[in-house]
């Protein structure tokens, strides 16, 4: 059995990390090409939760052939339970992949590349106005419009 790490046994040589990891140099070099990964940062929770929300309809659309044969009630319930549900986690993954983004944007900030950090609060913004909208414009407009 292995003997588990502790602080003390951690590598002097700066070679590695904590855990003996190398470091890695594939990062992007070119301005473009860090302007280009900083914007798929900050569409990451976007992409995310178009990701889960297609997921979910799926299973709502599974759902409703295996209830299809059992009246009208019983699709009903599957069809609450997997949007309903679908949301709830959807909401939860898109909240923790924006804070884990936002934490990105935090150590490019720390570690002075500015535009990185401008580029992906800029995108993370687009994304948030984008999962918005729909949401005010359901709110906004009459459920049931007059004839």
């Amino acid at each position: 059995m292995r003997e588990p790490r502790s602080v003390a046994s951690r590598p002097t040589a700066s070679s590695g990390d904590y855990f003996g990891f190398e470091p890695t140099t594939d990062a992007p070099r070119g301005p473009l090409a860090r302007a280009v990964r900083a914007a798929a940062e900050g569409l990451l929770p976007l992409v995310i939760l178009v990701a889960m929300i297609a997921l979910f309809w799926e299973a709502s659309v599974i759902g409703r052939l295996f209830a299809a044969s059992h009246g009208i009630d019983l699709i009903q319930r599957t069809e609450m339970v997997t949007v309903g549900g679908g949301l709830v986690v959807s909401l939860i993954v898109y909240l923790i992949s924006t804070i884990r983004t936002l934490q990105g944007v935090r150590e490019h900030q720390k570690s002075g590349a500015q535009m990185e950090a401008t580029i992906t609060l800029a995108f993370l913004i687009g994304a948030a106005i984008v999962t918005l909208i729909p949401l005010v414009i359901a709110l906004t407009s009459p459920q049931h419009p007059a004839p």
